[in-house]
């Protein structure tokens, strides 16, 4: 049922997607840029955002409490209320991304540091990134890895 709703909500995107869009809300993106379709899917979506001038900066590194945040929203999980002691000692209770920190931390989805420390404005890495979207997957029946046969170093 959950993959017949993220399939129904994908189809929803592409389909309700306007180029002229492009034109009216984004200053640094064409329709001609190679991910424009899947950049106005995500900003459509409200998983991201543009900055008031109108850019995505599609080129522009990622902090981890920009992708933790990125991340509940694609999931579906930033509505959730959060009961969470705060365990990380760089996170205060005004921080922009708190909740979803303490939120991602109560899902298992992002882990902060042994010395209790989340780091949210350090730039996220790759190795991080797969290591929590195999959080994420680790429980998947079955993974085409055929799809990674059109790269040299899968």
């Amino acid at each position: 049922m959950k993959k017949i709703f993220a399939f129904l909500t994908a189809l929803f995107l592409i389909f309700t997607a306007n180029s002229s869009v492009f034109a009216k809300q984004l200053a640094d993106i064409t329709a001609e840029h190679w991910a424009a379709q899947e950049i106005l899917s995500v900003i459509n979506g409200g998983i991201m955002g543009i900055t008031a001038e109108g850019n995505f900066n599609p080129d522009e590194v990622m902090t981890r409490a920009d992708f933790n945040t990125t991340l509940l929203r694609a999931l579906g999980h930033r509505d959730n209320v959060n009961e969470n002691e705060n365990i990380f000692e760089d996170v205060p209770e005004d921080f922009w991304a708190y909740s979803d920190i303490l939120k991602s931390q109560r899902l298992g989805l992002i882990y902060g540091y042994g010395d209790n420390t989340f780091r949210p404005l350090n730039n996220i890495s790759k190795a991080e990134v797969e290591s929590i979207i195999s959080h994420i997957t680790e429980d998947t029946d079955y993974i085409d890895t055929e799809v990674l046969d059109v790269f040299t170093d899968k």
